[in-house]
């Protein structure tokens, strides 16, 4: 399914997923992991 061409627009859910979705998603981990760190940092 994440294959098939959309209907009216460009390309597939995929390749919308790797242009878009995952860079938005990669800097929310980041953001994730930065507040997980800092966090732990002052409990010590």
């Amino acid at each position: 399914m994440n294959n098939k061409p959309f209907k009216q627009l460009k390309g597939t859910r995929q390749q919308g997923f790797e242009s878009l979705d995952k860079m938005a998603l990669m800097a929310l981990l980041i953001a994730a992991s930065t507040s997980i760190l800092s966090i732990s940092k002052r409990s010590l």
